[in-house]
């Protein structure tokens, strides 16, 4: 019996995450609420890098639960 793509809890919480990352990344909202914080000057360089890797454990979290998305859970 497939399974439900809404209980398939790992896809969603995938898809979600890299849905709001790849808004993060491309917002210009992003750079104003830097300088509010002031942290434009510390984070600059990094937010690319830092964003890149979550944006990359999201897809890794969307490729596991389509992977296991065929097999069914073990009882216990």
């Amino acid at each position: 019996m497939p399974k439900s793509i809404v209980s398939n809890r790992p896809l969603v919480v995938g898809v979600v995450g890299a849905i709001v990352v790849v808004f993060l990344y491309f917002a210009p909202v992003l750079g104003w609420v830097l300088s509010a914080l002031g942290l434009v000057s510390a984070l600059s360089e990094l937010i690319d890098i830092v964003l890149g890797l979550i944006m990359a454990l999201f897809i890794c979290l969307i490729i596991y639960a389509l992977l296991q998305g065929g097999r069914p859970k073990r009882p216990g």
